[in-house]
């Protein structure tokens, strides 16, 4: 009978189609807020209700419910919607009850009254008769439901709630089936992003399992050892073990992973061709979902380079800090040895002849004076505050006038070879300084020669594009000479060859050298502005080659003079300025003993006391280069406006300013340098005296 009713019939007939088209949506659903708006509209449209909703349960703490979907006659009705699972006043309307039950609600008569209640003026006021929730379900857990209202009262009898409530779980499985499949593409494409990123990261990547067998490594590992994937693929790190740490390292590392904590640290490794570097390694533990540790993964970053910088950085810092000590240590020796030397002299000349015990005592001194100069030589050659006389040079011509005492020197059994190039450029340097270059890597590779060998030293002109075999080294492109000496000798391995050029870094026996020899010489070339290359091997020999700046300027020929056996005495006035009160009174000895008249201050203020009270006139003013409150050149240009004809002699074992000393040496002024001896200071200050007035001096 109620088969045969046609309004039934039409509504059952409905509810077929509508819920037909859900399921053909359900199908072809990709996006949740789509299909959970067109079921609603189907329901509207197609099922003939008035009203459809979707609201999903809010995780917070009124446990309320949010619409998401809607489609019909509302007129604001959702807005006014505020159903909480744990508010009494709520806990009846069907959408509450089906989410809080997981079973469908349904209200068959809206204007009956009944729990419905609190929102029954304003369900009849748009014209809804009766209603039904749904519960979204899945796997037994509710997430939200499905509310439809309808203009007809009783309008969902048994079948059609059947019908509904199939339709609310395919529903519920379609919007979690939505939620999973884009979850999926979500982790797929961040796995395919962790992967590539992981691939082509330039830090080595290794997994392994608990016993630290290898499960995985990235290309970076690869490029960083040697090794690829069938190589490591279940071995452990300890094929990369360099033997450079003991077990309690390894032990400790082990110790600190396997409690779960990370472990960080530096470890020098072994590649596959054999050859060692350092990287910075982090090794964390991995848990699975109950916790335990299922695997460990390392990042591992090649710093060799680093550490090579930092290693060059902390010596290039330690030389330049011993090269300060050494500096001002060979600066306060200077001074005493000028004493020590200017005094032995005036002893050694005032004995007499038939005392040859006590000369020889003197010349003790005097020969422990001379070994003891020779070595602050060195100190401020390292140091690169020696006061250098540069000239223009060929250096054909310094090797020439060396190479006789060169052969002499290395002995008979060492071969000595030399090539210059004919049409060589000229430098800028001090030949001396040149020469004790050459003496002190000849006496290098003599040592490196025991039993005989080959030396050879070449010239030639050589332009650099600014590479440099070190990347600590900045070379500034352009033309140069090259002085090339090479030996046939023992070589050297390369630790010993990145501390050659440090001082007091010696190979030899206790006794056999001062470790100043190669210092000495990267002194001089840094200080002549150029260049010096080591390369070697344990057993075949070593070669330096020097790089000097080619200068275009005309070779200054050798000043041929004659010494004078005897220097001539004289009369003049002559200030001495120096705030060394040996020195000053050593000078002032040697000059009173060669007739000359003599006015001495300790410093340039004390120089302008003392030209008060004397009426006459100076002649000569002989002043340290670097003094308290005035320097010997401001002391030099105020007495040069009151004596125009003044002549000045400079002294000076170091200056700390170099550039006032290249200054004055530049502009030709008469130089001094300590430690001098009697002759030495007579015999200048006589040839500055005689000097034409038009001579800077």
């Amino acid at each position: 009978m109620v088969a045969s009713n046609p309004s039934y019939l039409r509504r059952i007939n409905r509810a077929l189609r509508a819920i037909s088209e859900c399921n053909e949506l359900l199908v072809r659903a990709t996006e949740e807020e789509i299909l959970l708006g067109e079921v609603c509209q189907i329901m509207v449209e197609t099922g003939g209700h008035r009203f459809a909703w979707v609201g999903f349960l809010q995780q917070d703490t009124g446990e309320t419910v949010q619409p998401v979907a809607h489609a019909g006659s509302d007129v604001g009705y959702l807005d006014k919607v505020r159903i909480s699972l744990n508010c009494s006043e709520q806990s009846g309307r069907p959408m509450a009850k089906a989410i809080r039950t997981g079973k469908f609600s349904v209200i068959r008569d809206v204007a009956a009254g009944g729990p419905f209640t609190p929102w029954r003026a304003e369900a009849v006021k748009r014209g809804y008769a009766s209603v039904i929730a749904l519960p979204l379900t899945v796997e037994g857990k509710t997430f939200g439901g499905m509310e439809i209202y309808s203009a007809e009262k009783d309008a969902f009898d048994d079948e059609e709630i059947g019908l509904l409530t199939d339709l609310a779980n395919n529903l519920a499985f379609g919007v979690i089936s939505i939620r999973t499949r884009k979850e999926r593409v979500r982790a797929e494409a961040e796995n395919t992003l962790l992967k590539a990123a992981i691939e082509q990261s330039a830090e080595g990547v290794v997994i392994t399992d608990p016993q630290g067998r290898i499960e995985y490594i990235n290309p970076a590992f690869t490029r960083m050892t040697g090794y690829n994937r069938e190589e490591v693929i279940g071995q452990t790190l300890r094929l990369l073990r360099s033997r450079k740490h003991d077990r309690k390292f390894y032990a400790q590392l082990w110790k600190t992973i396997l409690s779960g904590e990370v472990w960080r640290g530096e470890i020098v490794n072994r590649r596959k061709d054999g050859t060692l570097y350092t990287e910075a390694m982090t090794v964390t533990p991995v848990r699975d979902a109950q916790g335990a540790i299922s695997h460990f993964i390392a990042i591992k970053e090649d710093i060799t380079s680093r550490k090579q910088l930092e290693e060059q950085l902390w010596r290039a810092q330690k030389m330049e800090a011993v090269g300060r000590l050494a500096g001002g240590v060979a600066h306060d020796f200077n001074n005493l040895l000028t004493v020590i030397r200017g005094y032995a002299d005036i002893l050694s000349n005032s004995l007499p002849k038939k005392d040859a015990s006590l000369r020889a005592s003197v010349d003790e001194i005097l020969k422990a004076s001379e070994r003891a100069a020779s070595l602050t030589r060195q100190l401020l050659a390292f140091s690169r505050q020696q006061v250098l006389a540069p000239k223009v040079l060929d250096l054909n011509h310094v090797v020439g006038g060396v190479e006789k005492m060169l052969r002499r020197l290395i002995g008979e059994d060492i071969e000595l070879v030399t090539t210059l190039q004919p049409d060589l450029g000229p430098v800028r340097a001090d030949p001396g300084q040149i020469e004790q270059v050459l003496v002190n890597l000849a006496v290098n590779s003599r040592d490196a020669m025991p039993q005989g060998g080959r030396l050879s030293i070449e010239t030639r002109n050589v332009d650099l594009d600014g590479r440099s075999p070190d990347p600590e080294v900045v070379v500034k492109p352009g033309p140069y000479v090259e002085i090339r000496v090479q030996d046939t000798g023992c070589g050297m391995d390369e630790e010993t060859q990145s501390r050659i050029f440090e001082p007091f870094f010696t190979t030899k026996e206790k006794g056999k050298g001062t470790g100043l020899g190669l210092a000495t010489v990267y002194g001089i070339v840094k200080q002549s502005g150029g260049y010096i290359w080591v390369s070697s091997e344990p057993g075949h020999g070593t070669t330096f080659r020097i790089h000097l700046p080619r200068v275009n300027a005309s070779v200054v020929q050798a000043e041929q003079s004659e010494l004078e056996t005897s220097v001539r005495r004289g009369t003049e006035t002559i200030l001495i300025v120096e705030d060394e009160d040996g020195v000053r009174a050593l000078c002032r000895e040697i000059l009173l003993a060669q007739g000359y008249q003599v006015l001495e201050a300790g410093d340039g203020e004390a120089a302008f006391t003392v030209l008060r009270q004397h009426p006459g006139t100076i002649h000569l003013l002989l002043t340290d280069v670097v003094m308290p409150r005035r320097s010997g050149r401001e002391v030099a240009e105020q007495l040069g406006m009151l004596f125009p004809d003044l002549k000045v002699l400079y002294m000076s074992g170091y200056t700390n300013d170099a550039a006032v000393l290249k200054g004055l040496l530049d502009s030709g002024v008469a130089f001094l340098q300590k430690p001098f001896t009697r002759d030495s200071l007579a015999r200048k200050v006589r040839e500055v005296l005689d000097a034409p007035a038009h001579r800077k001096v």
